[in-house]
């Protein structure tokens, strides 16, 4: 059941993506929209409350003073400065280096997590560790997390070689699934 616009409230979520493209905030906008029939501010003020980690940074907000917007252009004037504006946005975090606010941040969000969902994300070494795994996958408050993840595609060692890099623990069960997406969330209900 859709809860009111009233009872709507996404900050229980927090997105952590390593794409630089903004389509999930532009899709869920314009979805927000549609279901309640608000508008582009009142949906703003309401997904404000949901928060986006750019690992990678992105190609610059939505919204706002600085905003650089999704989709087509008139001019070529308006690609070439969007392109340069964009730019500036992306992160670059060289190989060793582990402190970049955004990292910083995304390490938080998953350790404060109590369940992750994790959907098409390739498992790269140099990433999982960024994300600072295993400590940041195991345990909140003492407690075991609940992790679920897409492993489409992936072959049993490499599902296995994700997990060991995931988990400190060998029981993961069935922890990494091998779906898609959309057959994640809705097998097993993760985000509810």
């Amino acid at each position: 059941m859709t809860p009111t616009w009233d009872e709507f409230d996404p900050s229980w979520l927090s997105v952590v993506t390593f794409n630089y493209d903004r389509s999930l905030e532009q899709f869920l906008h314009v979805a927000i929209r549609s279901t309640y029939g608000k508008g582009d501010e009142e949906v703003r003020e309401r997904l404000s409350r949901l928060e986006f980690v750019h690992v990678y940074g992105s190609l610059g907000p939505l919204h706002g003073e600085k905003a650089i917007p999704f989709g087509g252009y008139q001019l070529d004037e308006d690609v070439r400065n969007s392109i340069q504006r964009a730019a500036t946005d992306l992160v670059v975090i060289p190989e060793g280096r582990e402190d970049a606010p955004s990292l910083r941040k995304a390490q938080q969000l998953l350790t404060d997590a109590a369940k992750i969902c994790i959907l098409g994300f390739s498992y790269d070494e140099t990433n999982v560790r960024r994300l600072g795994a295993p400590r940041t996958f195991n345990t909140v408050g003492g407690a075991p997390k609940l992790v679920m993840g897409t492993a489409y595609g992936l072959t049993k060692s490499q599902a296995n070689r994700a997990r060991s890099r995931l988990f400190q623990s060998h029981n993961y069960g069935e922890q990494l699934v091998d779906c898609n997406c959309s057959g994640l969330l809705t097998t097993t209900l993760i985000l509810g």
